[in-house]
């Protein structure tokens, strides 16, 4: 009897030892099966994203690779109509504002034959060198003069718009003026004729703007126009001088080689000449020594 009990006692014990090893493990804490699904899902996330992005990256690449004649209609009219908006904000960079073209403009509406005519008037009656210039011209120059300003003037209003073209025909009038200045023309006269330019296109406006408005309008149209013909003058006046120096220069090259075939001539001709003048003078002597009664001893 007491090896029976004690015989049940251990297969107890072996039973609950089996028990233990064959027992299931424990499921992890909520907090950790959580976590490793979190990460689970991130990098499910970012292999997506990355996906994305390649696929991004060449949708551009093929867009940017059509050509213009497989786009769409509506995209190249798209494409046209910003090359056209960007060339027209170039051409709006002018240095005078559209109102203020358009107040010079309005002035010129009004009759100005006299325009030119009037501002040489004004320069005369005030400047003493001025009326020397002008008589210097004498008349028919003065009146061609005359005439080259108001022709100037009235071509620029008729291209306000056209910056490009006003500063081209300014710098031809500047350069024009290189050959005046032999009667006494100075660049200083320029400063009386845009501000008689100025007080003329108020009055030419017959107060149909603000003083002010019309005043800004015709200075900033006089600035831009003089300044081109102070570069037209001064390019046109170096390139005479630059001429003038090698037309001297070529002139004393000249003259030396013509000095030095003289004097070479002259060398010559002495050396020829010096045989037959030791005979000449010698019988001269002779005949001069006879007439005085004496003997010529040789």
């Amino acid at each position: 009897m007491g090896n029976t009990s004690s015989s049940s006692s251990r297969m107890s014990k072996k039973s609950e030892s089996m028990e233990i090893k064959t027992k299931p493990k424990a499921t992890p804490a909520n907090g950790e099966f959580n976590k490793s699904k979190s990460m689970m899902d991130m990098s499910t996330k970012s292999s997506r994203m990355s996906t994305s992005t390649t696929s991004n990256t060449s949708r551009q690449k093929s867009i940017t690779s059509i050509k213009d004649k497989d786009r769409p209609k509506s995209a190249r009219e798209a494409k046209g109509s910003d090359i056209s908006r960007t060339k027209s904000m170039k051409k709006e960079s002018h240095p005078i504002t559209a109102q203020c073209r358009e107040i010079i403009s309005q002035c010129f509406d009004n009759p100005h034959s006299e325009f030119a005519n009037k501002v040489v008037q004004r320069i005369f009656e005030k400047r003493e060198d001025y009326q020397k210039y002008i008589m210097n011209l004498g008349k028919e120059r003065s009146v061609i003069v005359n005439n080259r300003l108001k022709i100037l003037v009235e071509d620029i209003v008729a291209h306000i718009h056209d910056s490009d073209y006003i500063e081209l025909v300014s710098k031809q009038y500047g350069e024009e003026h290189v050959e005046l200045k032999q009667y006494g023309f100075k660049p200083d006269f320029w400063v009386a004729v845009a501000d008689a330019m100025t007080l003329e296109g108020v009055i030419l406006d017959m107060a149909n703007h603000q003083p002010a408005d019309t005043v800004s309008a015709w200075s900033s149209l006089v600035t831009l126009i003089f300044s081109s013909v102070r570069d037209g003058y001064y390019s046109e006046l170096r390139r005479h001088r630059m001429s003038s120096r090698r037309t001297l220069k070529h002139q004393s090259t000249v003259d030396s080689r013509e000095e030095n075939n003289e004097v070479c001539c002259c060398v010559l001709g002495t050396a020829k000449m010096s045989k037959h003048g030791a005979v000449v003078v010698k019988t001269q002597t002779k005949a001069k020594f006879r007439q005085e009664g004496f003997e010529y001893l040789e």
